[in-house]
């Protein structure tokens, strides 16, 4: 027993009162989360098929330019189109794990266009962070993948870790999403259950959660709605319908 709680029992008895009531509210059921987690993850085809469906519609709704695409090199096509109609000259990118499975980075540079991975040198932090700061200053957009995607909302979500920052998505005046349909969730209860259940297993949470539901927006006591004070004026959603397996 702690040492704190034979203290507090000690008192109890000199002062002549019941021991404390334990009022810790309980925990959940790890066993009924990790069923229900695998239950999200292990959705069929079908189901998947009508939540992108839902997540589409309700992405659209809250102003996200929507393109759908059967495959990965569609997708890098779908980016370097808008880019080169956009007229833009500089992107930079996270190190999401999805843009190494899609060929978009060399797709750009092959149009012409400049790349720049926004990762921090751990060698000289600050310095490579002002460095990668006045080049995004300087982008015309920013890529990045996501982790997951809401139907409910119309939102993606994106989780902070190395090389993976929401400055990308935050800082240049388009933001560009590739996301994937086995990425959709049904609600923000389901990605908080995965959640949860990702900190029952691992004990970490990995700090914050970047939740974004279309273009920045923002108003004043007058009600006076301005985009793109506080982050992208336009944002664009590349899906990725590829055949499952």
């Amino acid at each position: 027993m702690a040492s704190r709680e034979v203290f507090f029992q000690t008192l109890r008895r000199a002062l002549g009162k019941a021991p404390g009531v334990d009022l810790t509210p309980p925990g959940p059921d790890s066993v009924a989360l990790t069923e229900k987690a695998s239950a999200i993850r292990e959705r069929s085809p079908a189901t998947l098929a009508s939540l992108s469906e839902a997540f589409v519609a309700r992405a659209q709704l809250v102003g996200w330019h929507v393109s759908r695409v059967p495959s990965k090199e569609a997708a890098a096509a779908a980016v370097v189109n808008l880019a080169l109609a956009r007229g833009m000259k500089h992107v930079v990118r996270s190190a999401h794990a999805l843009l190494d499975r899609v060929p978009v980075h060399e797709a750009l540079a092959s149009a012409g266009l400049e790349v720049k991975v926004v990762a921090y040198d751990d060698e000289d932090p600050q310095g490579s962070r002002a460095a990668l700061r006045e080049v995004m200053l300087h982008a015309d957009a920013g890529l990045t993948g996501a982790d997951y995607a809401i139907a409910e909302t119309g939102s993606i979500v994106l989780l902070p870790r190395r090389g993976v920052s929401r400055i990308v998505s935050l800082l240049p005046p388009v933001h560009i999403a590739l996301v994937e349909t086995s990425q959709v969730l049904e609600s923000l209860d389901d990605l908080f259950l995965l959640r949860t259940e990702e900190f029952l297993r691992t004990g970490s949470l990995r700090g914050y959660m970047s939740i974004i539901t279309g273009p920045s927006r923002t108003a004043d006591i007058e009600q006076t709605l301005v985009v793109g004070v506080h982050g992208p004026r336009e944002v664009h959603l590349v899906l990725i319908e590829e055949e499952f397996p």
